[in-house]
């Protein structure tokens, strides 16, 4: 692109194609950005957290004129494209009786002349190699869950203690998800006596540690073996796995009974959260395809919190709705092991020049989507 100036005329841009570059640009409707500058900034944003002012400073520097707002245009631009997409992942996500983890997180985004603390939440499913974001008006409720999931009737969720989720598997709280295996993280029981024994100073919460420590190398000795989902439950209901956990609720019944005055809060957090959720800590000895933590969802959003720290809010709820698209694909094409650059810039391409059909393959081959899927084009 060159800045030119035509006697009599005001500046304008212009494109002068050098050798080995397209003679014609295309851009999407409504805005200037070509595919390969909305891949630019996509990744920027997303990818490497760069906050929009840092983004806008630099593009200045290069000679660009454009505005803050103008980028953000652009990204949305690129979110109604992604949308579709996103759709159809989140179908596959929630399959029958698909396996999935899920947790949110806190970020800030601006309602009116004052910022609030909201939350967004991931789906993910591991089999299917599929992360969902999604926001619901910030709300951190259990009605978030609820409408993301619809009718879906899943196997098993993992998630952590947090209320929102005991309704699943509860058939006084919900006659829709009462099949569904309700799972809470292992990893978080084992932390906080890690922290009793580390901070509160309590020598029996080392031993707690220890013996959940054994369940996680137990597991970790299934997966270097190469275990399938059948050898790994009879591995579960082994005698010796059953002998640690009567060992474990042994400990936990006999802490239980003593007097708890002199004890620290996160001692008393720790036991009380073992007890409280130890039939979905340990609802993963009764089939050999649930998980033991929760560790792969806690990952998945981790770069959303990388980014909290980087830009420090949205600036309204349509910014946050927008991260969760664009957060929904990036995650995906990484649990596939794909290169994120390369997919935004061939996805961006095709959805704008490309047929339909060329996208569908695309998509399937790039994410192992179902071939019957169909997808639109601008």
């Amino acid at each position: 692109m060159v800045h030119y100036a035509e006697p009599g005329k005001k500046p304008g841009w212009g494109y002068f194609p050098s050798e080995s570059h397209p003679e014609v640009v295309t851009n999407f409707e409504g805005t200037r950005a070509t595919p390969e500058f909305l891949q630019a900034i996509a990744y920027e944003v997303y990818v490497k957290n760069v906050t929009f002012g840092l983004l806008h400073q630099w593009l200045t520097d290069m000679g660009m004129t454009i505005s803050k707002n103008t980028l953000r245009n652009w990204l949305k631009k690129g979110k109604t494209y992604l949308d579709e997409l996103v759709c159809v992942l989140k179908s596959i996500a929630l399959e029958k009786d698909s396996i999935v983890n899920c947790d949110e997180t806190w970020c800030k985004v601006r309602k009116y002349d004052h910022y609030k603390k909201c939350y967004i939440w991931v789906l993910v499913n591991k089999a299917q190699k599929t992360a969902i974001f999604f926001y619901e008006n910030g709300s951190r409720g259990r009605d978030v869950l609820t409408d993301f999931l619809g009718d879906a009737e899943l196997k098993s969720i993992m998630s952590d203690g947090y209320n929102a989720y005991v309704f699943i598997g509860n058939e006084l709280k919900s006659a829709r998800f009462k099949d569904t295996v309700h799972q809470v993280c292992m990893s978080h029981a084992k932390n906080k006596f890690v922290k009793a024994s580390n901070q509160g100073g309590e020598p029996t919460a080392e031993r707690f540690s220890e013996i959940l420590k054994e369940f996680f190398m137990r597991e970790r000795k299934y997966d270097d073996a190469g275990l399938t989902p059948k050898e790994r439950f009879r591995e579960r209901q082994s005698l010796a796995t059953k002998e640690l956990l009567i060992e474990l609720r042994s400990l936990l019944d006999s802490e239980l009974t003593k007097d708890s005055e002199f004890r620290s809060r996160y001692y008393k957090e720790a036991l009380n959260y073992l007890n409280r959720f130890w039939k979905e800590i340990f609802a993963y000895l009764d089939d050999g395809e649930l998980p033991i933590d929760n560790n792969l969802a806690e990952r998945t959003i981790r770069k959303l919190t990388t980014q909290r720290n980087n830009s420090l809010h949205y600036g309204s709820d349509a910014g946050a709705e927008m991260a969760a698209t664009y957060h929904s694909v990036i995650g995906t094409v990484k649990l596939h092991g794909s290169s994120i650059w390369n997919f935004i810039g061939t996805f961006s391409k095709i959805s704008l020049t490309g047929a339909g059909i060329m996208l569908t393959w695309f998509l399937t081959k790039s994410l192992w989507l179902p071939a019957n899927v169909k997808f639109k084009t601008n």
